[in-house]
Parts: C-alpha cells; sequence; structure tokens
C-alpha cells in the first residue's frame, strides 16, 4: 500500500476485529466493532488508518467530544499572537477557525486581537463560547470553500488537532491553504507522532484519528503546497503536541528543520514502533489482570479505543464507568455494557483508572474533594 501523503510504500504493524467510534455514544447496548489496521510511512514519517467502514457521518452523528476549558491552551495563543506581531499587523485581521470544536478556542485568542474584519468558525459543532461569529455549520472540503467564496479570504487561519479525521488529508489541507491570503499566516496544532511513540501514548491511534503526523509529515504537505514552516513550538496537550505557523513564500525549503537527535529519534521509534505497540497492550493485559472490577473515570476516546483493544472480557472489568461531559450522560460507550455516569455518581469504596492522563492533577483535586482513590492511568502508565 501506498502513503496518501508522499506515495511512498507503507508498513502494517497492527490490525484488529475490535475498531470503535470512541466517540460516538449510543441510547442502548451497541456492538459496533469493525476491522482496521495501523501503517507507517518511513518516508515522511507518519500513521495512517485504515478502516473496514467510517465515513464522516459515522464518526460526527452523535460525536460527544467537547474541547475542555483548561490552562493547556494559553502557550498555543501566545505563540500565535507572537507569530502575527512578527509577521502581521495585529489589527483588522480576518480569521477562520476550522473544526473549532465548541468555539472555546477562538473565544480565548479574540481578545487580544483588535479590530476583527470577519471571524468565521467552520464546524459542525455549534460554537456557544463566541458572539458574532460567521457559523459554517459543514466540513471543510474545496466545494465549501467555493460555495462561501473562502478563497484567499483570511489573513489567519486556524486548524487545531482536526486534520488527523479527515480521509482524504492532502484535499483537506489543499483546502485549508486556500482560504489564507499570500501575505497571510495558517496556525495548526497536532498531537506530535514522535511524542506519542516516545510516551508509548498509542491510545491516540484511535480510528478516528485516520493520520498521526509528525513534524516531518508537516513539512512534506507544506511543500507540495508551496508552503514553509516559519515557526514551530512544542506543546503540552494531548500529552506532546506541535504548533506551527506556515506562510507561502517563494523558497520552498522549510526555515524550520529537525536537529539531528530529533530526526534520529523519530526515524527509530518509526522502525520500533511495532514491538513497542505490542509491548504496551501486553502490559495493559498483565495490569487488568490483577483486577476483578475497576472503574474508569474519564472515559477519553484514547481509553475506550484501548479497552475495546484488549477485548470483552477486560471490558466487563469496568464496572462504573463516570464522565463528565453532558452529552455522555447516561449512554454507552462503544463496546461497553453499562452507561456513563456523571462524577456525582463516584463511589468511595472504588478504585479508578484515569482515562484522560493528560489532565491527571485536575482528577487528583477531585479524588480529594470526593474521597476516592486513582489508582492509575487506563493504560497503565504510571510506575
Amino acid at each position: 500500500m501506498s502513503c496518501k501523503i508522499c506515495g511512498n510504500k507503507t508498513n502494517l504493524f497492527f490490525e484488529s476485529s475490535n475498531g470503535v467510534i470512541p466517540n460516538k455514544y449510543y441510547d442502548k447496548k451497541t456492538n459496533s466493532n469493525f476491522n482496521f489496521s495501523l501503517n507507517t510511512c518511513s518516508f515522511c514519517c507518519s500513521v495512517e488508518t485504515k478502516t473496514s467502514m467510517m465515513s464522516d457521518s459515522q464518526i460526527f452523528d452523535s460525536y460527544t467530544y467537547r474541547s475542555p476549558n483548561t490552562n493547556m491552551d494559553l502557550n498555543s495563543i501566545n505563540f500565535i499572537l507572537e507569530n502575527l506581531q512578527n509577521h502581521l499587523e495585529n489589527s483588522n485581521l480576518n480569521i477562520c477557525e476550522v473544526g473549532g470544536n465548541n468555539g472555546l478556542f477562538l473565544s480565548k485568542l479574540l481578545p487580544s486581537i483588535p479590530n476583527k474584519k470577519r471571524v468565521c468558525h467552520i464546524d459542525k459543532i455549534f460554537p456557544k463560547y463566541i458572539d458574532k461569529v460567521e457559523h459554517i455549520d459543514n466540513f471543510l472540503d474545496s466545494d465549501l470553500v467555493d460555495f462561501y467564496e473562502l478563497n484567499k479570504a483570511f489573513d489567519l487561519v486556524i486548524a487545531r488537532h482536526c486534520m488527523a479525521h479527515n480521509e482524504d488529508i492532502i484535499a483537506f489541507w489543499g483546502s485549508l491553504f486556500s482560504m489564507v491570503t499570500d501575505d497571510g499566516l495558517i496556525y495548526v496544532e497536532l498531537a506530535d507522532l514522535r511524542k506519542t511513540i516516545i510516551n508509548q501514548d498509542f491510545g491516540q491511534f484511535y480510528p478516528e484519528h485516520r493520520y498521526s503526523l509528525s513534524n516531518r509529515t508537516i513539512r512534506v504537505i507544506a511543500e507540495i503546497f508551496s508552503f514553509n514552516v516559519i515557526s514551530f513550538k512544542e506543546l503540552e496537550i494531548h500529552n506532546g503536541s506541535i504548533g506551527v505557523i506556515l506562510k507561502k513564500v517563494s523558497n520552498k525549503n522549510s526555515v524550520f528543520c529537525e536537529d539531528t537527535e530529533t530526526e534520529l529519534e523519530l526515524n527509530k521509534g518509526i522502525e520500533n514502533i511495532e514491538t513497542n505497540f505490542d509491548n504496551w497492550l501486553q502490559r495493559i493485559k498483565h495490569s487488568f489482570d490483577n483486577f476483578e472490577s475497576i472503574g474508569l473515570w474519564g472515559a477519553s476516546a484514547k481509553a475506550v479505543f484501548t479497552l475495546n483493544l484488549l477485548g470483552e472480557n477486560y471490558l466487563e472489568k469496568i464496572t462504573t464507568l463516570i464522565d463528565n461531559t453532558p452529552e455522555k450522560f447516561s449512554k454507552y460507550p462503544p463496546g461497553f455494557k453499562i452507561r456513563c455516569l456523571n462524577e456525582y455518581s463516584l463511589l468511595k469504596e472504588r478504585n479508578y483508572i484515569i482515562g484522560a492522563p493528560n489532565y491527571m492533577e485536575i482528577f487528583k483535586d477531585k479524588a480529594r474533594k470526593f474521597d476516592v482513590n486513582i489508582l492509575n492511568t487506563y493504560d497503565f502508565s504510571l510506575n
């Protein structure tokens, strides 16, 4: 099979019949598993998920994920503002966020940008946190760009943690690049494949993420469309992400290049990913074997995906399921036989594993409030 990004050969390193769409919740118990495989490209350093099903409508109908309100996005905001100051006049800007979910990030950014001329939000989820915004209730593609006359319409285009969800990733990036003015900036942010591998955070490979990308992947895609990476920042969100500023320039050689040590680390991670992924799964199974019953607190996509990978015998060990997302209340995650309850259903005598480890400090504070015991993360990554 060929990589859909760069055309080079891909290598299969994992396949399973226990694939699920982890952010899609149901009113009744549902057996919704499907076949999927994970494949690496060693040239552009990406991972592609191939599935036997999964259209956009299957993913995003009854989609339950909502951007949480934490301070983790402040570094991203400051990074954008710094680059606006360095490369654009920070006033009278036309701004668009693609895949902005509930609009939380844009609502935090906009107060620092004076005299906005136009603010646009493209997503199937309504941006409830923003007033006076042009909301386009659809997915980004070239037809949408043409219909709404978005070609070269914006000085700043933002796309955070949404490009991994697109089946035709090159078409999506092409639409993204087409929206920015010749002198404008694009800010993209995504989970960093290098950090995913280093941290063995392989729950990140849930099938809704059709791609997992690295900084090298972004450079390859940027060069296809004659854009450059002009600035780069490592971020803590999603257990290791990258924020990248791109600009259309005549010189196709990216200003930013990975240092040799980072390149070697990424290459080695891709080379050993099959062994490390298998060891990760076996470690989780071995840890679960010590429990007859346990609670899951934080029904993240990573946790729902990983527990389904383990199989029905392990899923049944989860006897309490807690999450504070209103859209999940009283519904069944795929593969689970119990409903999702809110945090007021936490039981003092129950031991819990945390399904969203990147918010562990928040969970610890809540655990003291509710007087409950946290054992570990969903993948038993704590020593």
